[in-house]
């Protein structure tokens, strides 16, 4: 710590993981950022020691080893901040939602319409897309959203390198009243998981759709 090894954010975790070695523990691991001499940027490591009592039962001496991961932090950092990043992009959005495509697990439906509280509850990517379906009229566009939105269409387009999907088409936003929306589906990989999740948001593109028809 005082050669500025430590990362000043992480010197109360790398201390009290210390003092536990010497308190008794008979292992423990933690993860620190370290600034190692010769190097330009900073290492992830994850350290693990096992500690070796002396014949009073008192810690004695700590084995320890240290594993680099640096290059899966940095990736989990990027990822985190794409997911801010796209989240930020539409914050006024008819409805953003956050899916695990891999495991079909609908994480989460941030809408203020009253139109889409049943589609909130959905579990999977499939109850997802079937919910929203509902709220669309229009037979061909109902298909080729679930052409375009599907579980195997998002995975189908992430694995030829496809990493955007968007589709405009019409959305019961009030009471028996259609309109413009623009669904984008942002597709990335989960670092940790290896899994492809998914940002969907839906946007209100009515008055845009209205301008460019009066215009043509």
């Amino acid at each position: 710590i005082n050669f500025g090894i430590i990362d000043v954010s992480d010197c109360s975790t790398f201390l009290s993981n210390v003092n536990k070695l010497s308190s008794g523990a008979t292992e423990v691991s933690f993860e620190n950022w370290y600034h190692f001499p010769g190097f330009n940027q900073a290492r992830y490591i994850k350290s693990h020691y096992i500690v070796e009592f002396d014949d009073d039962n008192q810690p004695s001496v700590a084995h320890g080893m240290g594993i680099d991961l640096t290059e899966q932090k940095n990736a989990e950092i990027s990822f985190e901040n794409r997911i801010n990043a796209i989240l930020r992009i539409a914050p006024e959005s008819v409805a953003t939602i956050q899916v695990n495509v891999t495991e079909n697990i609908c994480n989460g439906v941030s809408s203020a319409n009253s139109q889409f509280a049943a589609v909130t509850h959905s579990k999977t990517v499939d109850d997802l897309v079937t919910g929203i379906m509902a709220l669309i009229n229009d037979k061909v566009e109902k298909m080729h959203f679930a052409n375009v939105i599907s579980r195997s269409s998002l995975l189908s387009a992430f694995n030829q390198g496809t990493l955007q999907l968007k589709i405009d088409h019409h959305l019961m936003l009030r009471k028996n009243n259609d309109e413009w929306v623009c669904t984008t589906a942002e597709l990335l990989r989960n670092p940790i998981t290896s899994d492809v999740e998914a940002v969907i948001h839906i946007n209100n593109i009515h008055r845009i759709k209205i301008f460019d028809s009066l215009i043509n």
